[in-house]
Formats: structure tokens, C-alpha cells, sequence
């Protein structure tokens, strides 16, 4: 009997379907659903922020958390630290948000964007909430607009990046 062609498998070759057990696993081990996202052991952190603060200045701020900030944020409201052999992270307490991208003018040189950490000194990091198309972002707090570079798709994967010191200018044209 002939199985189940993917595009992973030739033809013949059965594949096993997972259980829903499995599915709801392999969800819980993606970054984008991890509830239990580790905070690398070289930040500094503070106490959690409480689910009011962090949906009071999601709605001051006219935007919606991706998960895994909103779930940093329950950990820690706000942290420091190094992140691997190239970088330095600041990440600004949740209810300090509303202002600093009000004085950083953040919605109209990055409309659905926030800016919630630096690194410490020439750039700040952030979040764009463009639908389709959303991600985290290293930015040049004076140009705003013109130096902007990759930072994932994920609060994990910006870590990485910028532990590795490996972000890519974006091409905004």
C-alpha cells in the first residue's frame, strides 16, 4: 500500500501522523508559543511587571505585545545585561514605554512599531507590528528611519542576533 507523499518523503514511504498530543508539543517548543522562554542567565532581572501595567501600556501604546515580549515582561519588567561574545541589552521597564516612544516620536517615524530596549548607547531595539510582517528591529534612535536592521522573528532570536552581532541592514524601498 502506498503512503502519504510530502514534500519531505518520497513516494512509498509512510510517514507517521502525530497525536494530537505530539502537535500541541512541537507548538510548546516553537519560541513564537514558548511560555517558558529562558532569560539568558547573563541579564540582570527585576521583579514582573503585573498584567495591568503590561495591558494599560500595550492600550496607551496603541499596540498589541507580540507573545514573547508580553511574557518577558510577566517575568521582568525591565532587565540588563551582556548577550553572548558581542552585545549589551537594556530592556526599559513596561511602564516607562508610553513615554519614551513619545518623546523618541516612534509612531510617526515607525508607524505600529514600539521601541523597548536599548543597548546602552547609538542604537535601540524594538518591535514592528505590521501585520504579515511582524518582527524585531535594531534602529538608530536619531535617523529612525534610515538605519533599521533584522533582528528576528522572535524575542529569542534578537537575543541570538545580537549576541552574535549578526544583524542584517533591512532594505526598506
Amino acid at each position: 500500500m502506498v503512503g502519504r507523499r510530502t514534500l519531505d518523503a518520497p513516494i512509498g514511504v509512510r510517514l507517521p501522523i502525530p497525536q494530537p498530543k505530539q502537535l500541541f508539543l512541537h507548538q510548546t517548543q516553537n519560541p513564537r508559543y514558548n511560555y517558558h522562554m529562558k532569560i539568558p542567565e547573563t541579564i540582570k532581572t527585576n521583579e514582573p511587571a503585573t498584567e495591568d501595567i503590561i495591558l494599560n501600556t500595550a492600550s496607551e501604546l496603541g499596540i498589541i505585545l507580540p507573545e514573547d515580549l508580553n511574557n518577558f515582561y510577566k517575568k521582568s519588567n525591565g532587565a540588563e545585561g551582556t548577550l553572548g561574545t558581542q552585545g549589551y541589552i537594556q530592556i526599559w521597564p513596561i511602564d516607562t514605554l508610553s513615554e519614551r516612544n513619545k518623546k523618541m516620536e516612534t509612531t510617526s517615524n515607525l508607524p505600529e512599531s514600539i521601541i523597548f530596549a536599548s543597548n546602552g548607547g547609538s542604537f535601540n531595539y524594538g518591535y514592528s507590528a505590521e501585520r504579515g510582517n511582524e518582527h524585531y528591529f535594531m534602529v538608530d534612535p536619531i535617523s529612525m528611519k534610515d538605519d533599521i536592521f533584522e533582528g528576528g522573528k522572535t524575542l529569542e532570536e534578537l537575543f541570538a542576533r545580537i549576541g552574535d552581532g549578526v544583524l542584517e541592514r533591512m532594505n526598506l524601498e
